[in-house]
């Protein structure tokens, strides 16, 4: 449960920010527990039992006296939520300097305040860019797949050093979780986040994608083993995302459920599609080296089927994985129907 320190010396703007903040919390079906002041003197109250502060920042001719709670309320709990709610804005220096979270003009806080509580979103997904990102690094290194180029720039140990590389990639990593651990968002979401970032990264996701595909460039791979690969090397970290926007929607299992049969359906469309712009592609159109399978000896789908039969594999699964989707979401499930047919003609 959010708790939620409303101050503001306006009687009626404070009534309407808490009536704007119960119904869009019950809309998205969060629970929230608020407290709503008319004055700033709170000095008998736990301030450390708030999340999230939605202070005013003039109290009567107490100018700047929302600062200075701002700046107890900090001091108390370093991770709180401060967002600013004012008529002026002469003050959003300072207020930034406590780390506020966001600075909104009450003409603004009826349209402001949804952008407010999409921000967990937000968060998850740039959690989700961190770690891939840092998957990408560390992908690149002469002990992995040994590539000096990545979206058509140098990869990170050749701009760098290898040490560099290894140290970005240990940030980025951390960091994502930190992100997620910060989010405007129940501790419940929160937590469910982690752990599908955690499930589809670490040693029954993405890690262990990365350990098979090792493994196979020695030998000859059966579709079955390629399967299992892309299952968990890009698969485990596409549901991961989806399982964690499924998280800040609050999602049931049922619906998790599908999204998860959706999620390694794309996952395996999207490597069945890289295998074959290995083949066909220019390292201009790719940003990376090209052909890097074959000198590999590395099995792909485009060894065990051709470039053309392995796209008609792709589209087959495509089909099959947003048929499913429909079965479940009916028309709300548009966007993911087409971001799933963006895999097959993508370039890159």
């Amino acid at each position: 449960m959010l708790r939620m320190l409303l101050a503001d010396d306006d009687p009626v703007f404070l009534s309407k920010l808490e009536r704007l903040l119960t119904q869009y919390a019950a809309q998205q079906q969060r629970k929230v527990w608020i407290d709503a002041y008319p004055r700033d003197d709170l000095s008998g109250f736990v301030l450390q039992s708030y999340d999230i502060a939605f202070l005013d920042i003039d109290f009567g001719d107490r100018r700047g006296a929302g600062i200075d709670l701002a700046r107890r309320l900090r001091q108390k709990r370093n991770d709180a939520i401060i967002i600013f709610v004012t008529s002026y804005v002469e003050y959003a220096p300072e207020g930034y300097e406590l780390r506020a979270f966001r600075y909104l003009l009450k003409t603004d806080i009826d349209m402001k305040l949804e952008d407010y509580f999409s921000q967990a979103a937000e968060q998850f997904a740039a959690a989700v860019e961190m770690l891939h990102c840092y998957s990408l690094i560390h992908d690149d290194l002469p002990c992995m797949d040994n590539d000096d180029l990545r979206r058509g720039r140098p990869s990170c140990h050749k701009a760098f050093d290898e040490a560099t590389a290894m140290l970005a990639g240990d940030v980025l990593l951390t960091e994502a979780f930190e992100v997620i651990a910060n989010a405007p968002a129940d501790a419940d979401v929160c937590v469910r986040a982690a752990a599908a970032l955690s499930a589809g990264a670490g040693s029954r996701g993405m890690v262990y994608g990365q350990e098979l595909d090792l493994k196979y460039e020695a030998l000859d791979a059966t579709e079955e083993q390629l399967r299992l690969s892309h299952r968990n090397k890009t698969g485990a970290l596409i549901n991961a995302a989806i399982q964690m926007g499924a998280a800040a929607a609050r999602a049931d299992d049922a619906q998790c459920r599908a999204l998860e049969h959706y999620a390694y359906g794309l996952g395996l469309v999207f490597q069945i599609v890289d295998d074959v712009l290995d083949v066909i592609s220019t390292p201009e159109q790719l940003g990376k080296p090209i052909g890097s399978d074959s000198e590999n000896s590395k099995t792909t789908f485009v060894t065990l089927y051709g470039a053309e039969g392995a796209m008609q594999l792709a589209q087959d699964l495509n089909n099959e994985t947003c048929a499913e989707l429909r079965r479940n979401f009916g028309s709300k499930a548009a966007f993911l129907e087409q971001l799933a047919q963006q895999l097959l003609v993508r370039k890159n």
